[in-house]
């Protein structure tokens, strides 16, 4: 069967391709090596009344964010709830919300934080290849925990000596202008994912679940090659480009690129999910800290729907490097769970179930300074009509915001590039 456009990979970036292109009149087919689509942004029910994400996932400055305007393409809304505020764990107390949080900082420790405000875009742009490290200088230690907070919870890199500047300031200047830094779809993130395959499936478009792809070949029309062989005018491969060689010949790209692909460096860490048969907590907002990298909330205080009445879901992630959790990872899961229960004194007592997780790949790609969007691979391929969306593509970003531009990205270009087509005949 010939398709117009076949996408390998049901994760956010190829559902959210597949959706906008299928909203158009495309003839889509997605293929899913798993059993379920969703890939690390997937949702489900884990326990009985408990939607639980894979991860803390929150979609970047909220209505203004790349997840609303993917949405809008396809004439879909969804409600968005925001968390109040943000608390400050440190010496073992929580300082309840950003107003209150903002005694442990001192002036003189903020003004780089400041500055950074009205920074213009060809600013933004020079500070690309400069780490966070390199640009604070000889500033305090105070000032350096300030920034590798920031850096561990905008850009998932808590490493600041390998930090892309530019990135991380282009993401303090998007918040202050979408006034918002964050929110949480209501339902969790499978709402978004059921959106996008209702969409899909609702203008004649196929998902192919338990299909892993074997290989993508060039010719007059591109062929899939799997447990099902399928011809598609044009392929779009929604997986990060550390395993497209698995699918794609190598030789079709230059060795440079190849060896840029293999080597891309992800976000990792430790992901904790705890679900407590009572009301332990009050806190409706996100929980940060200078003395250890991470960012938590208790899900179910901003998203109610989350959990069973009168118990709560807890979620925390504490990124590390991917180096840093290959080494020690498995002491960083005992760090975690001890700092969970220092933040909830009375937790033990009420916990119904936990799961933890050593994510080695949490976004694609890190963004340090040789991975920041200038320097990642593009949207387009040697090969005619392939394509590649996924949060390791060169548009600009962090994580799931990547993988939403860049899908969108790739679907507009298909679709103006089979006008063009159509209008030659």
């Amino acid at each position: 069967m010939l398709y117009d456009v076949a996408i390998v990979g049901g994760g956010i970036a190829g559902l959210s391709c597949a959706a906008i292109l299928a909203h158009e009149g495309e003839k889509v087919v997605v293929f899913e090596r798993r059993d379920r689509v969703g890939g690390r942004a997937e949702s489900w029910e884990y326990k009985k009344g408990y939607t639980v994400d894979y991860g803390i996932h929150a979609l970047r400055y909220g209505k203004k964010g790349e997840a609303i305007k993917t949405l809008k393409k396809i004439d879909r809304k969804i409600k968005l709830l925001s968390p109040k505020g943000v608390y400050f764990y440190e010496d073992d107390k929580v300082y309840g919300t950003l107003r209150g949080g903002l005694k442990l900082f001192k002036i003189s420790s903020i003004r780089p934080l400041i500055s950074l405000i009205g920074l213009k875009e060809k600013n933004i742009e020079q500070l690309l290849d400069v780490s966070v490290s390199k640009w604070l200088g000889e500033k305090n230690d105070e000032v350096k925990k300030i920034f590798k907070m920031l850096s561990s919870l905008l850009i998932i890199t808590p490493d600041i000596e390998k930090a892309s500047m530019g990135e991380l300031a282009r993401t303090i200047i998007n918040m202050k202008k979408a006034r918002e830094g964050a929110a949480y779809p209501q339902g969790g993130w499978k709402t978004i994912i059921d959106i996008f395959k209702e969409e899909i499936l609702n203008n004649g478009g196929e998902i192919k679940l338990n299909e892993e792809v074997k290989g993508v070949k060039a010719g007059k029309d591109i062929k899939i090659v799997g447990k099902s062989e399928v011809k598609s005018k044009s392929s779009v491969i929604c997986v990060r480009h550390q395993k497209i060689f698995d699918i794609v010949d190598e030789n079709s790209f230059s060795k440079e690129y190849a060896e840029y692909c293999k080597n891309i460096e992800p976000t990792s860490g430790i992901s904790i999910d705890i679900g407590v048969d009572t009301v332990i907590s009050e806190i409706n907002g996100l929980v940060v800290s200078r003395e250890i990298p991470m960012m938590g909330w208790v899900t179910s205080n901003i998203d109610e729907s989350v959990a069973p009445d009168g118990e709560q879901l807890i979620t925390f992630y504490f990124p590390m490097s991917y180096d840093d959790l290959k080494k020690n990872g498995e002491n960083m899961k005992k760090i975690a769970r001890e700092t969970i229960f220092k933040i909830f004194p009375e937790i033990k007592e009420h916990i119904k179930w936990e799961r933890i997780l050593k994510l080695e790949v949490v976004d694609g790609s890190a963004l340090t300074v040789e991975q920041h969007y200038k320097k990642r691979p593009p949207i387009t391929s040697p090969i005619e009509n392939l394509y590649f969306a996924s949060d390791t593509c060169g548009v600009p970003g962090g994580g799931g915001d990547i993988a939403f531009r860049s899908a969108r990205e790739t679907a507009e270009m298909i679709l103006n590039e089979q006008k063009v087509q159509r209008s030659d005949i």
